[in-house]
């Protein structure tokens, strides 16, 4: 616990430094829960949030399977786990979901999906966004 709480502040610090801003938000690493993890980002001044929904792009399928996957699976209030380059290896490349995410937008926006940050999904009663985990008061 120590260990994992150093690495928050650590990472919480090097935000601040890049940012000028404090974090407000926690995503575990790899989804990672435990049963002292929430209180711990929340005596930290953060929320733990997670992804409500997975496409499976670090398979690297295609442009046209993660099209495919993002119009069936995201629906009002998701919270979408998108990765960054696809892993560490040699040639990292996010090529793949940024023109899925390119073919995904006008849809979605013709389906009259809005695009919002977390605090602003979570401040409204009216969306239907996935919880964080373990909300503190006022968030459920």
């Amino acid at each position: 616990k120590p260990l994992v709480q150093e690495d928050i502040v650590q990472g919480t610090k090097a935000i601040e430094e890049v940012t000028g801003q404090s974090p407000r938000w926690f995503r575990s690493p790899q989804g990672i829960k435990s049963l002292w993890l929430p209180s711990l980002v929340e005596s930290l001044g953060q929320h733990m949030v997670a992804w409500s929904v997975s496409i499976w792009d670090t398979d690297k399928p295609g442009v046209e399977k993660l099209l495919q996957r993002l119009l069936k699976r995201v629906q009002p209030g998701a919270i979408v786990l998108l990765h960054d380059g696809c892993g560490l290896g040699e040639h990292p490349s996010a090529i793949q979901m940024i023109n899925a995410i390119k073919g995904a937008f006008p849809v979605w926006k013709d389906r009259g999906y809005q695009f919002v940050t977390l605090s602003e999904a979570f401040a409204s009663r009216q969306e239907t966004a996935a919880r964080p985990v373990d909300a503190p008061p006022g968030i459920s």
